[in-house]
């Protein structure tokens, strides 16, 4: 079994996520969610490295952003994947201000 791998860096405006995240490796990404300390400010979540490939890395990106949210005024999600923006949306989150997409991937559809 391939081992996923999730990277991620602090920026001086926030984080950037990199890798594929899935089922295996959902728990680091809401350990590390877990260890951010609240600052004053708009954060930037840049995901243009990461790879959503299934149903739980959706919950645990979404998870994410909403403890993010709980511990910072604004978060601005960059180059998010198609499947994340459209659930951000759907569920509600850019609804309110808080959180606002800049430039979200368009994935080409299999076939």
């Amino acid at each position: 079994m391939d081992e996923h791998r999730l990277t991620i860096t602090i920026t001086p405006d926030g984080w950037v996520i990199e890798g594929e995240l899935d089922r295996h490796n959902t728990d680091s990404l809401l350990a590390w969610c877990e260890s951010i300390d609240a600052v004053p400010g708009e954060r930037i979540l840049e995901l243009a490295g990461l790879e959503i490939l299934d149903a739980e890395g959706i919950a645990a990106t979404i998870e994410t952003i909403r403890r993010l949210l709980q511990r910072n005024p604004a978060l601005i999600i960059t180059h998010a994947p198609h499947l994340l923006s459209h659930t951000l949306y759907r569920i509600g989150l850019l609804e309110g201000g808080r959180l606002s997409l800049i430039e979200p991937r368009q994935e080409e559809p299999y076939g």
